[in-house]
């Protein structure tokens, strides 16, 4: 644990995160200083954890400096973005470059149209050290709109390109993602014709041009972003009082929208999504438990869109969890953190690691009156199970890969004993052959796994 105090000794927030290639550890933030205003803040640690260096930036009017994000080259320097107080206290985009000892390269400002907040959100950086940055700006319908930034290696701006909505409302973008061929990607939200926001996702050329834009009616707003290796694109929020997850193609044409609703039929929230090398989707926020308030909620869909699994954490008090970050690792194990509420009423840092060695996020919430029994013939796989209470179900079976061999049960089931069979020697599936496989039974509070071995 590595903590940070400011020369104010007051609040000090973290905002943004990298880890370069040999375990350096860099954060960003914002940060009293000693004379009430707020400042940028990052700070290098080494893979031990002990401090190599603090960069402050103290913007011009000596008031509000808030760094939002943190990005880095291939060549180990440091980008840090967000919003600065100027000299007519207006706030602007203050976008810094540091180099890999923490030294000030440049500072690069950007005003709106109008006087008035413009908040940087994001940034990401090309192949060339060309930075890309993205936020909200004081437009001239008295509204925000979306202001994205390209800079070259030398803080010089190249283009600036605004979206302002038809509807003349808040257009608030959220996050930035970048393909291999360097077009970004831009997505939040966006006042829509019948809603207070819509999903709103633009495409951008090297040189600013808009591709394609793609509005998605009666969300709420997108929060994550992945691009795939082919320019496929990911996005994630809140529609519809669900998870809402869309996948777009690189032309934005919709392939598929999925909806992922909690338990308690209640306002679910996603925070969070990437994606694995194979294309499958990774998405994480809060659902709604009409027992257990919010839960932790992960959910995995695969290129097609079909859900794979769902995990859901709820803290040992019973209380409010929610997840705003997860990530993968080259074993393809998914970790979750945000925060979770005890009974005392205080927050603390939640983080969980799930294997995928089956297919199946492990661990899963098990309840005893629930019954799952698998039994063996020659060929084929009987399944009986028994469900308390009607129920959305999934009865699925995965290789030893983890790939998703057959879906054998999904949707609703009313309450008492089923069940169902698997007959591999019929199976018109032609990945089926000899070998290990794993049949799993999941509903949205409860999950089992049990393994068969197929003879031919």
């Amino acid at each position: 644990v590595a903590r940070y105090n400011g020369s104010g000794n007051g609040v000090d927030k973290a905002t943004g995160l990298a880890v370069d290639a040999v375990g350096n550890i860099y954060v960003t933030g914002f940060s009293r200083d000693s004379t009430n205003g707020f400042d940028y803040a990052t700070v290098k640690y080494n893979p031990q954890g002990k401090e190599e260096w603090i960069a402050r930036y103290n913007g011009p009017e000596n008031d509000k400096d808030v760094a939002s994000s943190l990005a880095m080259d291939t060549a180990g320097n440091i980008y840090v973005t967000g919003l600065s107080c100027d000299s007519g206290y207006n706030y602007n985009y203050a976008t810094i470059k540091y180099n890999p000892q923490g030294e000030e390269r440049w500072v690069a400002r950007y005003s709106g149209l109008e006087q008035g907040t413009d908040s940087a959100i994001a940034l990401v950086v090309g192949k060339s050290s060309s930075v890309y940055v993205t936020g909200r700006s004081w437009g001239a319908d008295s509204s925000y709109e979306y202001a994205t930034i390209k800079y070259n290696f030398l803080g010089e701006e190249q283009w600036v390109v605004r979206y302002n909505g038809p509807w003349k409302g808040v257009d608030e973008p959220v996050a930035i993602a970048m393909d291999a061929a360097e077009y970004v990607y831009v997505t939040g939200g966006s006042k829509g014709p019948t809603s207070d926001a819509d999903y709103l996702t633009i495409k951008y050329s090297q040189d600013g041009e808009e591709v394609w834009i793609a509005r998605n009616s009666g969300g709420y707003i997108a929060r994550g972003l992945a691009v795939d290796a082919v320019g496929n694109v990911h996005v994630t929020g809140s529609g519809h009082g669900a998870y809402e997850t869309i996948k777009y193609n690189p032309q934005g044409e919709e392939q598929w929208v999925r909806h992922y609703n909690g338990p308690g039929n209640s306002w679910d929230e996603a925070y969070a999504l990437v994606l694995d090398d194979a294309g499958n989707v990774y998405v994480t926020g809060s659902d709604v438990s009409l027992i257990t308030f919010d839960d932790f909620a992960t959910v995995k869909y695969n290129p097609q869109g079909e859900e794979e699994w769902v995990a859901r954490y709820n803290g040992p008090d019973t209380n409010w969890d929610r997840a705003t970050a997860l990530a993968l690792d080259d074993n393809g194990n998914v970790y979750v953190t945000g925060w979770s509420l005890s009974s005392n009423v205080n927050s603390n840092y939640c983080t969980i690691k799930y294997s995928q060695e089956t297919g199946i996020a492990e661990p899963s919430e098990q309840i005893s009156s629930y019954h799952f029994e698998v039994k063996q013939l020659t060929s084929a796989s009987m399944i009986s199970y028994i469900l308390p209470t009607d129920i959305r179900l999934s009865l699925k079976i995965y290789d030893v890969t983890g790939k998703l061999i057959r879906t054998l049960v999904t949707g609703s089931q009313e309450a008492g004993t089923h069940t169902a069979c698997w007959d591999a020697r019929n199976d018109s599936n032609q990945q089926v052959s000899v070998g290990l496989y794993f049949i799993r039974i999941a509903t949205p509070g409860f999950s089992q796994t049990a393994k068969v071995v197929m003879l031919r």
